[in-house]
Protein backbone atom coordinates (compact mmCIF):
# COMPACT_ATOMS: atom_id res chain seq x y z
CA UNK A 1 0.00 0.00 0.00
CA UNK A 2 1.29 3.42 -0.93
CA UNK A 3 2.27 5.54 2.06
CA UNK A 4 2.28 9.23 1.07
CA UNK A 5 5.47 11.05 1.91
CA UNK A 6 3.47 13.93 3.36
CA UNK A 7 2.03 11.85 6.20
CA UNK A 8 5.32 10.11 6.91
CA UNK A 9 7.17 13.40 7.21
CA UNK A 10 4.31 14.94 9.21
CA UNK A 11 4.22 12.01 11.64
CA UNK A 12 7.99 12.13 12.02
CA UNK A 13 7.94 15.82 12.84
CA UNK A 14 4.97 15.41 15.21
CA UNK A 15 6.70 12.54 16.97
CA UNK A 16 9.78 14.70 17.38
CA UNK A 17 7.65 17.56 18.71
CA UNK A 18 5.86 15.28 21.17
CA UNK A 19 9.06 13.67 22.44
CA UNK A 20 10.70 17.06 22.78
CA UNK A 21 7.64 18.47 24.53
CA UNK A 22 7.49 15.51 26.92
CA UNK A 23 11.18 15.80 27.78
CA UNK A 24 10.88 19.55 28.31
CA UNK A 25 7.71 19.12 30.40
CA UNK A 26 9.32 16.60 32.75
CA UNK A 27 12.45 18.71 32.93
CA UNK A 28 10.47 21.84 33.72
CA UNK A 29 8.37 19.92 36.21
CA UNK A 30 11.48 18.77 38.02
CA UNK A 31 12.88 22.28 37.94
CA UNK A 32 9.64 23.82 39.24
CA UNK A 33 9.32 21.21 41.97
CA UNK A 34 12.90 21.79 43.07
CA UNK A 35 12.33 25.53 43.00
CA UNK A 36 9.12 25.17 45.00
CA UNK A 37 10.91 23.02 47.59
CA UNK A 38 13.65 25.64 47.89
CA UNK A 39 11.03 28.33 48.29
CA UNK A 40 9.31 26.37 51.08
CA UNK A 41 12.61 25.72 52.80
CA UNK A 42 13.48 29.39 52.61
CA UNK A 43 10.04 30.26 53.99
CA UNK A 44 10.62 27.98 56.97
CA UNK A 45 14.00 29.61 57.54
CA UNK A 46 12.33 33.02 57.45
CA UNK A 47 9.81 31.87 60.05
CA UNK A 48 12.64 30.58 62.25
CA UNK A 49 14.52 33.86 61.79
CA UNK A 50 11.42 35.81 62.86
CA UNK A 51 11.26 33.81 66.08
CA UNK A 52 15.02 34.30 66.59
CA UNK A 53 14.59 38.03 66.13
CA UNK A 54 11.82 38.08 68.72
CA UNK A 55 14.03 36.18 71.15
CA UNK A 56 16.77 38.75 70.65
CA UNK A 57 14.33 41.58 71.39
CA UNK A 58 12.99 39.71 74.42
CA UNK A 59 16.52 39.42 75.85
CA UNK A 60 17.26 43.06 75.09
CA UNK A 61 14.21 44.09 77.20
CA UNK A 62 15.01 41.74 80.05
CA UNK A 63 16.05 44.56 82.43
CA UNK A 64 12.77 46.37 81.76
CA UNK A 65 10.72 43.47 83.15
CA UNK A 66 8.63 43.20 80.04
CA UNK A 67 9.67 39.66 79.21
CA UNK A 68 6.22 38.33 80.01
CA UNK A 69 4.73 40.33 77.17
CA UNK A 70 7.44 39.10 74.81
CA UNK A 71 6.83 35.55 75.98
CA UNK A 72 3.22 35.92 74.93
CA UNK A 73 4.18 37.40 71.59
CA UNK A 74 6.69 34.67 70.92
CA UNK A 75 4.28 31.98 72.04
CA UNK A 76 1.60 33.31 69.70
CA UNK A 77 4.11 33.36 66.84
CA UNK A 78 5.12 29.80 67.54
CA UNK A 79 1.51 28.67 67.68
CA UNK A 80 0.80 30.46 64.38
CA UNK A 81 3.73 28.79 62.68
CA UNK A 82 2.81 25.43 64.15
CA UNK A 83 -0.71 25.64 62.80
CA UNK A 84 0.05 27.13 59.39
CA UNK A 85 3.21 25.18 58.58
CA UNK A 86 2.51 22.04 60.59
CA UNK A 87 5.81 22.59 62.38
CA UNK A 88 7.19 22.29 65.92
CA UNK A 89 9.56 24.93 67.32
CA UNK A 90 12.05 24.54 70.14
CA UNK A 91 13.86 27.41 71.81
CA UNK A 92 17.24 26.20 73.09
CA UNK A 93 19.72 28.18 75.22
CA UNK A 94 23.49 27.94 75.09
CA UNK A 95 23.53 25.09 77.59
CA UNK A 96 21.22 22.90 75.57
CA UNK A 97 18.06 23.47 77.61
CA UNK A 98 14.76 23.79 75.81
CA UNK A 99 13.27 27.04 77.08
CA UNK A 100 9.88 26.84 75.54
CA UNK A 101 7.80 24.56 73.35
CA UNK A 102 4.97 25.20 71.04
CA UNK A 103 2.97 22.25 72.42
CA UNK A 104 2.18 20.80 75.82
CA UNK A 105 4.10 17.54 75.40
CA UNK A 106 5.85 17.74 78.75
CA UNK A 107 9.25 18.46 77.30
CA UNK A 108 9.63 21.82 79.00
CA UNK A 109 13.09 22.47 80.48
CA UNK A 110 14.40 19.39 78.75
CA UNK A 111 18.12 19.29 78.08
CA UNK A 112 19.49 18.01 74.77
CA UNK A 113 22.21 15.38 75.37
CA UNK A 114 22.59 13.35 72.16
CA UNK A 115 26.08 13.84 70.72
CA UNK A 116 24.85 14.22 67.13
CA UNK A 117 22.28 16.77 68.21
CA UNK A 118 24.86 18.65 70.29
CA UNK A 119 27.24 18.67 67.32
CA UNK A 120 24.62 20.32 65.12
CA UNK A 121 23.60 22.62 67.98
CA UNK A 122 27.21 23.72 68.35
CA UNK A 123 27.18 24.81 64.69
CA UNK A 124 24.09 26.91 65.29
CA UNK A 125 25.57 28.42 68.47
CA UNK A 126 28.61 29.27 66.37
CA UNK A 127 26.40 31.45 64.18
CA UNK A 128 25.58 28.97 61.34
CA UNK A 129 22.19 27.96 60.03
CA UNK A 130 21.49 24.25 59.56
CA UNK A 131 18.97 22.03 57.87
CA UNK A 132 19.18 18.31 58.74
CA UNK A 133 16.79 15.42 58.19
CA UNK A 134 16.37 12.73 60.91
CA UNK A 135 18.42 14.59 63.52
CA UNK A 136 15.96 13.79 66.32
CA UNK A 137 15.19 10.08 66.12
CA UNK A 138 12.38 10.39 68.63
CA UNK A 139 10.57 12.64 66.14
CA UNK A 140 11.00 10.21 63.23
CA UNK A 141 13.28 9.83 60.25
CA UNK A 142 11.13 11.97 57.99
CA UNK A 143 11.44 15.09 60.13
CA UNK A 144 13.54 17.97 58.84
CA UNK A 145 15.09 20.30 61.42
CA UNK A 146 15.96 23.90 60.59
CA UNK A 147 18.26 25.63 63.10
CA UNK A 148 18.74 29.42 63.33
CA UNK A 149 20.81 31.25 66.01
CA UNK A 150 19.47 34.19 68.06
CA UNK A 151 21.57 36.87 69.79
CA UNK A 152 21.39 38.15 73.35
CA UNK A 153 21.55 41.76 74.47
CA UNK A 154 25.37 41.69 74.34
CA UNK A 155 25.46 40.67 70.67
CA UNK A 156 26.54 37.13 71.40
CA UNK A 157 24.66 34.02 70.30
CA UNK A 158 22.26 33.41 73.13
CA UNK A 159 20.66 30.25 71.82
CA UNK A 160 18.99 28.55 68.87
CA UNK A 161 15.57 28.26 67.29
CA UNK A 162 14.96 24.70 66.10
CA UNK A 163 12.01 24.27 63.75
CA UNK A 164 10.86 20.71 63.01
CA UNK A 165 8.56 19.74 60.15
CA UNK A 166 7.77 16.62 58.20
CA UNK A 167 9.65 16.30 54.89
CA UNK A 168 6.31 15.87 53.10
CA UNK A 169 5.51 19.48 53.93
CA UNK A 170 8.49 20.54 51.82
CA UNK A 171 7.66 18.31 48.85
CA UNK A 172 5.53 19.59 45.99
CA UNK A 173 3.10 17.19 44.31
CA UNK A 174 2.34 16.84 40.60
CA UNK A 175 -0.94 18.67 40.90
CA UNK A 176 0.71 21.78 42.29
CA UNK A 177 3.30 21.91 39.50
CA UNK A 178 1.42 20.17 36.70
CA UNK A 179 -1.33 22.74 36.56
CA UNK A 180 1.29 25.33 35.68
CA UNK A 181 2.47 23.27 32.72
CA UNK A 182 -0.72 21.80 31.30
CA UNK A 183 -1.94 24.89 29.47
CA UNK A 184 1.56 25.78 28.32
CA UNK A 185 2.02 22.22 27.00
CA UNK A 186 -1.33 22.31 25.19
CA UNK A 187 -0.50 25.66 23.57
CA UNK A 188 2.94 24.39 22.57
CA UNK A 189 1.43 21.21 21.12
CA UNK A 190 -1.10 23.11 19.02
CA UNK A 191 1.59 25.45 17.76
CA UNK A 192 3.89 22.50 17.08
CA UNK A 193 1.22 20.69 15.05
CA UNK A 194 0.56 23.81 12.96
CA UNK A 195 4.25 24.39 12.33
CA UNK A 196 4.80 20.70 11.57
CA UNK A 197 2.00 20.80 8.99
CA UNK A 198 3.39 23.90 7.31
CA UNK A 199 6.94 22.56 7.38
CA UNK A 200 5.87 19.20 5.97
CA UNK A 201 3.90 20.88 3.22
CA UNK A 202 6.85 23.10 2.30
CA UNK A 203 9.05 20.01 1.99
CA UNK A 204 6.72 17.60 0.24
CA UNK A 205 4.88 19.94 -2.11
CA UNK A 206 7.96 20.67 -4.26
CA UNK A 207 8.79 16.96 -4.27
CA UNK A 208 5.26 16.17 -5.39
CA UNK A 209 5.52 18.82 -8.10
CA UNK A 210 8.79 17.35 -9.34
CA UNK A 211 7.39 13.81 -9.15
CA UNK A 212 4.36 14.77 -11.23
CA UNK A 213 6.59 16.51 -13.77
CA UNK A 214 8.80 13.42 -14.02
CA UNK A 215 5.72 11.24 -14.53
CA UNK A 216 4.47 13.53 -17.31
CA UNK A 217 7.94 13.58 -18.84
CA UNK A 218 8.07 9.78 -18.79
CA UNK A 219 4.77 9.69 -20.68
CA UNK A 220 6.28 11.72 -23.49
CA UNK A 221 5.44 15.28 -22.47
CA UNK A 222 8.98 16.53 -23.11
CA UNK A 223 7.99 20.14 -22.48
CA UNK A 224 7.15 19.33 -18.87
CA UNK A 225 9.03 21.66 -16.47
CA UNK A 226 8.78 22.64 -12.80
CA UNK A 227 8.75 26.12 -11.29
CA UNK A 228 10.10 26.12 -7.73
CA UNK A 229 11.57 29.37 -6.47
CA UNK A 230 13.66 28.13 -3.56
CA UNK A 231 17.31 28.58 -2.65
CA UNK A 232 17.88 25.17 -1.11
CA UNK A 233 18.41 21.57 -2.16
CA UNK A 234 14.86 21.28 -3.51
CA UNK A 235 15.39 24.38 -5.62
CA UNK A 236 18.64 22.88 -6.92
CA UNK A 237 16.81 19.61 -7.62
CA UNK A 238 14.16 21.48 -9.60
CA UNK A 239 16.83 23.31 -11.60
CA UNK A 240 18.64 20.03 -12.21
CA UNK A 241 15.41 18.43 -13.43
CA UNK A 242 14.67 21.34 -15.75
CA UNK A 243 18.22 21.20 -17.08
CA UNK A 244 17.97 17.44 -17.58
CA UNK A 245 14.57 17.77 -19.22
CA UNK A 246 15.91 20.45 -21.55
CA UNK A 247 18.90 18.30 -22.47
CA UNK A 248 16.75 15.21 -23.02
CA UNK A 249 14.29 17.24 -25.06
CA UNK A 250 17.10 18.52 -27.24
CA UNK A 251 18.54 15.00 -27.43
CA UNK A 252 15.18 13.64 -28.53
CA UNK A 253 14.93 16.39 -31.14
CA UNK A 254 18.43 15.53 -32.33
CA UNK A 255 17.58 11.83 -32.35
CA UNK A 256 14.52 12.40 -34.47
CA UNK A 257 16.47 14.70 -36.73
CA UNK A 258 19.27 12.14 -36.85
CA UNK A 259 16.90 9.37 -37.92
CA UNK A 260 15.25 11.66 -40.44
CA UNK A 261 18.59 12.84 -41.84
CA UNK A 262 20.06 9.35 -42.04
CA UNK A 263 16.89 8.09 -43.71
CA UNK A 264 17.02 10.96 -46.18
CA UNK A 265 20.75 10.60 -46.86
CA UNK A 266 20.34 6.87 -47.46
CA UNK A 267 17.05 7.02 -49.36
CA UNK A 268 18.12 9.61 -51.93
CA UNK A 269 21.14 7.75 -53.36
CA UNK A 270 19.43 4.38 -53.08
CA UNK A 271 16.40 5.68 -54.99
CA UNK A 272 18.69 7.16 -57.62
CA UNK A 273 20.69 3.95 -58.02
CA UNK A 274 17.53 1.87 -58.08
CA UNK A 275 16.14 4.02 -60.89
CA UNK A 276 19.32 3.78 -62.97
CA UNK A 277 19.65 0.01 -62.53
CA UNK A 278 15.97 -0.49 -63.27
CA UNK A 279 16.34 1.60 -66.40
CA UNK A 280 19.26 -0.52 -67.56
CA UNK A 281 17.38 -3.73 -66.92
CA UNK A 282 14.17 -2.75 -68.69
CA UNK A 283 15.99 -1.11 -71.61
CA UNK A 284 14.91 2.43 -70.85
CA UNK A 285 18.58 3.42 -70.74
CA UNK A 286 20.40 2.47 -73.94
CA UNK A 287 23.54 0.34 -73.67
CA UNK A 288 25.78 3.15 -74.93
CA UNK A 289 24.70 5.24 -71.90
CA UNK A 290 25.62 2.51 -69.39
CA UNK A 291 29.11 3.90 -68.55
CA UNK A 292 27.68 7.31 -67.78
CA UNK A 293 24.97 6.04 -65.44
CA UNK A 294 27.23 3.42 -63.89
CA UNK A 295 29.58 6.31 -63.04
CA UNK A 296 26.70 8.03 -61.25
CA UNK A 297 25.91 4.80 -59.37
CA UNK A 298 29.58 4.48 -58.39
CA UNK A 299 29.63 8.07 -57.16
CA UNK A 300 26.51 7.47 -55.06
CA UNK A 301 27.95 4.28 -53.57
CA UNK A 302 31.09 6.22 -52.62
CA UNK A 303 28.95 8.86 -50.97
CA UNK A 304 27.05 6.18 -49.06
CA UNK A 305 30.29 4.52 -48.01
CA UNK A 306 31.62 7.87 -46.83
CA UNK A 307 28.45 8.59 -44.87
CA UNK A 308 28.56 5.21 -43.15
CA UNK A 309 32.27 5.59 -42.39
CA UNK A 310 31.71 8.98 -40.83
CA UNK A 311 28.81 7.65 -38.77
CA UNK A 312 30.99 4.81 -37.52
CA UNK A 313 33.86 7.21 -36.73
CA UNK A 314 31.55 9.53 -34.84
CA UNK A 315 30.05 6.62 -32.91
CA UNK A 316 33.48 5.25 -32.00
CA UNK A 317 34.72 8.67 -30.87
CA UNK A 318 31.69 9.28 -28.68
CA UNK A 319 31.89 5.78 -27.18
CA UNK A 320 35.57 6.21 -26.29
CA UNK A 321 36.62 3.35 -28.60
CA UNK A 322 38.69 5.56 -30.85
CA UNK A 323 42.20 5.36 -29.32
CA UNK A 324 44.70 8.05 -30.19
CA UNK A 325 48.24 7.25 -31.25
CA UNK A 326 50.20 10.26 -30.03
CA UNK A 327 53.31 11.04 -32.06
CA UNK A 328 55.69 13.88 -32.69
CA UNK A 329 55.18 15.33 -36.18
CA UNK A 330 55.45 18.57 -38.16
CA UNK A 331 52.02 20.16 -38.66
CA UNK A 332 53.40 22.37 -41.47
CA UNK A 333 54.48 19.31 -43.43
CA UNK A 334 51.12 17.60 -42.86
CA UNK A 335 49.24 20.68 -44.12
CA UNK A 336 51.47 21.01 -47.19
CA UNK A 337 50.94 17.34 -48.03
CA UNK A 338 47.18 17.70 -47.78
CA UNK A 339 47.23 20.85 -49.94
CA UNK A 340 48.95 18.88 -52.72
CA UNK A 341 46.11 16.35 -52.57
CA UNK A 342 43.66 19.16 -53.37
CA UNK A 343 45.76 20.65 -56.16
CA UNK A 344 43.45 19.44 -58.91
CA UNK A 345 40.30 20.87 -57.34
CA UNK A 346 42.10 24.10 -56.45
CA UNK A 347 43.20 24.64 -60.06
CA UNK A 348 39.77 23.65 -61.37
CA UNK A 349 38.14 26.48 -59.37
CA UNK A 350 41.08 28.87 -59.82
CA UNK A 351 41.39 29.26 -56.07
CA UNK A 352 44.18 31.43 -54.73
CA UNK A 353 46.05 29.72 -51.89
CA UNK A 354 47.89 31.74 -49.28
CA UNK A 355 49.99 29.66 -46.86
CA UNK A 356 51.85 31.41 -44.06
CA UNK A 357 53.99 29.38 -41.63
CA UNK A 358 55.42 31.55 -38.84
CA UNK A 359 58.06 28.93 -37.97
CA UNK A 360 60.00 26.69 -40.31
CA UNK A 361 58.69 23.71 -38.36
CA UNK A 362 55.58 23.38 -36.27
CA UNK A 363 56.28 20.33 -34.12
CA UNK A 364 53.18 19.10 -32.29
CA UNK A 365 52.21 16.17 -30.07
CA UNK A 366 49.04 14.50 -31.37
CA UNK A 367 47.69 11.64 -33.47
CA UNK A 368 48.77 12.52 -37.02
CA UNK A 369 46.07 10.40 -38.69
CA UNK A 370 43.29 12.04 -36.71
CA UNK A 371 44.70 15.56 -37.17
CA UNK A 372 45.03 14.83 -40.88
CA UNK A 373 41.32 13.98 -40.82
CA UNK A 374 40.62 17.32 -39.13
CA UNK A 375 42.64 19.34 -41.66
CA UNK A 376 41.19 17.41 -44.63
CA UNK A 377 37.65 18.09 -43.42
CA UNK A 378 38.29 21.81 -42.93
CA UNK A 379 40.14 22.31 -46.25
CA UNK A 380 37.62 20.20 -48.18
CA UNK A 381 34.88 22.23 -46.57
CA UNK A 382 36.48 25.51 -47.68
CA UNK A 383 37.30 24.33 -51.22
CA UNK A 384 33.82 22.92 -51.72
CA UNK A 385 32.05 26.21 -51.05
CA UNK A 386 34.59 28.74 -52.27
CA UNK A 387 33.50 30.55 -55.43
CA UNK A 388 35.68 30.48 -58.52
CA UNK A 389 38.67 32.73 -57.98
CA UNK A 390 38.22 32.72 -54.18
CA UNK A 391 41.06 32.71 -51.66
CA UNK A 392 41.98 29.97 -49.21
CA UNK A 393 44.35 30.99 -46.43
CA UNK A 394 46.18 28.63 -44.04
CA UNK A 395 48.28 29.93 -41.15
CA UNK A 396 50.23 28.24 -38.42
CA UNK A 397 52.11 29.71 -35.50
CA UNK A 398 53.54 28.35 -32.27
CA UNK A 399 53.30 30.06 -28.90
CA UNK A 400 54.75 28.97 -25.59
CA UNK A 401 52.65 25.83 -25.15
CA UNK A 402 50.51 25.33 -28.24
CA UNK A 403 50.42 25.42 -32.00
CA UNK A 404 47.57 27.46 -33.48
CA UNK A 405 46.29 26.48 -36.92
CA UNK A 406 43.93 28.74 -38.86
CA UNK A 407 42.05 27.89 -42.06
CA UNK A 408 40.19 30.78 -43.66
CA UNK A 409 38.14 31.23 -46.80
CA UNK A 410 36.40 34.22 -48.37
CA UNK A 411 33.30 32.28 -49.34
CA UNK A 412 29.67 33.10 -48.60
CA UNK A 413 30.17 32.83 -44.83
CA UNK A 414 27.76 31.65 -42.16
CA UNK A 415 24.79 33.50 -40.73
CA UNK A 416 24.67 34.38 -37.03
CA UNK A 417 21.64 32.08 -36.63
CA UNK A 418 23.53 29.07 -38.01
CA UNK A 419 26.92 29.72 -36.39
CA UNK A 420 26.14 28.22 -32.92
CA UNK A 421 25.03 24.91 -34.49
CA UNK A 422 27.65 24.22 -37.14
CA UNK A 423 29.37 21.58 -34.99
CA UNK A 424 26.11 19.65 -34.44
CA UNK A 425 25.77 16.41 -36.33
CA UNK A 426 23.78 16.56 -39.59
CA UNK A 427 23.47 20.33 -39.30
CA UNK A 428 23.72 22.07 -42.66
CA UNK A 429 23.73 25.82 -42.97
CA UNK A 430 23.15 25.61 -46.75
CA UNK A 431 19.71 23.98 -46.71
CA UNK A 432 19.32 24.45 -50.46
CA UNK A 433 22.29 22.18 -51.25
CA UNK A 434 21.78 19.33 -48.81
CA UNK A 435 23.45 16.90 -51.17
CA UNK A 436 26.80 18.68 -50.95
CA UNK A 437 27.78 17.02 -47.65
CA UNK A 438 26.74 14.63 -44.96
CA UNK A 439 26.55 17.18 -42.15
CA UNK A 440 28.98 15.13 -40.04
CA UNK A 441 32.35 16.61 -40.95
CA UNK A 442 32.54 19.46 -38.45
CA UNK A 443 31.01 17.29 -35.73
CA UNK A 444 33.82 14.75 -36.24
CA UNK A 445 36.40 17.56 -36.25
CA UNK A 446 35.22 18.88 -32.91
CA UNK A 447 35.06 15.43 -31.34
CA UNK A 448 38.60 14.58 -32.45
CA UNK A 449 40.00 17.83 -31.06
CA UNK A 450 38.09 17.39 -27.81
CA UNK A 451 39.58 13.90 -27.54
CA UNK A 452 42.99 15.55 -27.85
CA UNK A 453 42.04 17.96 -25.08
CA UNK A 454 42.00 20.87 -27.55
CA UNK A 455 39.36 23.23 -28.90
CA UNK A 456 38.13 24.76 -32.14
CA UNK A 457 36.10 27.84 -32.87
CA UNK A 458 34.68 29.53 -35.90
CA UNK A 459 34.18 33.20 -36.69
CA UNK A 460 32.13 34.21 -39.67
CA UNK A 461 29.62 36.61 -41.10
CA UNK A 462 27.52 36.43 -44.28
CA UNK A 463 29.56 37.50 -47.30
CA UNK A 464 32.83 37.66 -45.31
CA UNK A 465 33.90 34.03 -45.40
CA UNK A 466 34.62 31.82 -42.41
CA UNK A 467 37.67 31.32 -40.22
CA UNK A 468 38.28 28.07 -38.33
CA UNK A 469 40.99 28.12 -35.71
CA UNK A 470 42.10 25.21 -33.50
CA UNK A 471 45.00 24.38 -31.23
CA UNK A 472 47.38 21.45 -30.86
CA UNK A 473 49.83 20.71 -28.08
CA UNK A 474 53.35 21.91 -28.83
CA UNK A 475 55.86 19.07 -28.72
CA UNK A 476 58.23 19.19 -25.78
CA UNK A 477 61.15 16.71 -25.58
CA UNK A 478 60.39 13.93 -23.14
CA UNK A 479 56.68 13.61 -23.91
CA UNK A 480 57.23 10.03 -25.13
CA UNK A 481 58.59 8.96 -21.76
CA UNK A 482 55.77 10.68 -19.85
CA UNK A 483 53.16 8.75 -21.74
CA UNK A 484 52.41 5.43 -20.05
CA UNK A 485 52.50 2.60 -22.52
CA UNK A 486 49.37 0.96 -21.11
CA UNK A 487 47.34 4.14 -20.46
CA UNK A 488 44.46 5.06 -22.72
CA UNK A 489 45.45 7.68 -25.24
CA UNK A 490 42.80 10.10 -24.10
CA UNK A 491 44.31 10.24 -20.63
CA UNK A 492 47.50 11.66 -22.11
CA UNK A 493 45.73 14.48 -23.85
CA UNK A 494 47.48 17.81 -23.20
CA UNK A 495 45.72 20.59 -21.37
CA UNK A 496 43.22 22.50 -23.48
CA UNK A 497 44.43 25.87 -24.66
CA UNK A 498 42.46 29.09 -24.62
CA UNK A 499 41.92 30.14 -28.23
CA UNK A 500 42.70 33.74 -29.18
CA UNK A 501 39.77 36.05 -29.70
CA UNK A 502 38.27 36.78 -33.07
CA UNK A 503 40.46 39.81 -33.63
CA UNK A 504 43.56 37.66 -33.28
CA UNK A 505 42.03 35.23 -35.74
CA UNK A 506 41.91 37.93 -38.39
CA UNK A 507 45.57 38.90 -38.05
CA UNK A 508 47.70 36.42 -39.92
CA UNK A 509 51.32 35.80 -38.94
CA UNK A 510 54.28 37.07 -40.88
CA UNK A 511 55.01 34.84 -43.82
CA UNK A 512 58.53 34.01 -42.71
CA UNK A 513 58.40 30.52 -44.12
CA UNK A 514 55.95 31.05 -46.94
CA UNK A 515 56.70 28.51 -49.63
CA UNK A 516 56.70 31.02 -52.49
CA UNK A 517 55.45 34.44 -53.43
CA UNK A 518 51.86 33.37 -53.76
CA UNK A 519 52.13 30.39 -51.43
CA UNK A 520 50.31 28.48 -54.12
CA UNK A 521 51.87 25.35 -55.52
CA UNK A 522 53.22 26.20 -58.97
CA UNK A 523 54.65 24.14 -61.73
CA UNK A 524 58.05 23.85 -60.08
CA UNK A 525 56.72 22.79 -56.70
CA UNK A 526 54.19 20.30 -58.04
CA UNK A 527 54.84 16.61 -58.03
CA UNK A 528 55.72 15.18 -61.41
CA UNK A 529 53.19 13.61 -63.68
CA UNK A 530 53.58 10.19 -62.15
CA UNK A 531 53.13 11.37 -58.58
CA UNK A 532 50.36 13.86 -59.17
CA UNK A 533 46.93 12.34 -58.53
CA UNK A 534 44.75 12.50 -61.62
CA UNK A 535 41.00 12.52 -61.89
CA UNK A 536 40.78 8.74 -61.65
CA UNK A 537 43.23 8.19 -58.81
CA UNK A 538 42.48 11.28 -56.73
CA UNK A 539 40.88 10.16 -53.51
CA UNK A 540 37.38 11.17 -52.79
CA UNK A 541 38.14 14.09 -50.51
CA UNK A 542 36.56 13.72 -47.14
CA UNK A 543 33.46 15.76 -47.23
CA UNK A 544 33.94 18.36 -44.57
CA UNK A 545 31.15 20.71 -43.90
CA UNK A 546 31.21 24.03 -45.57
CA UNK A 547 32.33 26.70 -43.26
CA UNK A 548 29.43 25.77 -41.16
CA UNK A 549 27.66 23.62 -43.72
CA UNK A 550 28.49 20.12 -42.47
Amino acid sequence: MRRPLFFRVLLSILATVLVTLAVLSFTMMGFLRANSVLQRQELLREQARDVASMMSQRDANYLWSVTTNWDNVIRDKIVSISESKDATIWLVDRNGFVLSLSSDDGALARRLQDETVLEQLHKVLSGEEIQVQGLFTELGGQIVTVGVPWEDRFGDVGGAVLLHTDVSNLDVGFDAVGRQLVWAAIAALVLGVALAYLMTRSITQPITTISNAVARFAKGELDSRVTINRRDELGELAQAFNSMAEDLSQLETLRRGFVANVSHELRSPLTSMQGYVQGMLDGTIPAEEYPRYLGVVLSETKRLNKLISELLDLSRIESGKFPLNYQRFDANELIARIMFQYEGRIEEKHINVDIAFRQQQCMVWADPDRISQVVVNLIDNAVKFLPDGGTLTVWTLVDEDHAIITIKDDGPGISADDLPYIFDRFYKADKAHSGRGTGLGLSIVKKILEQHGQDIKCTSAPGQGATFMFTLAKYVPGMEQERASDAPAATNAPQRAALPDSSAAQSKPDAQSKPDAQSKPDAQSKPDAQSKPDAQSKPDAPSTPKSGED
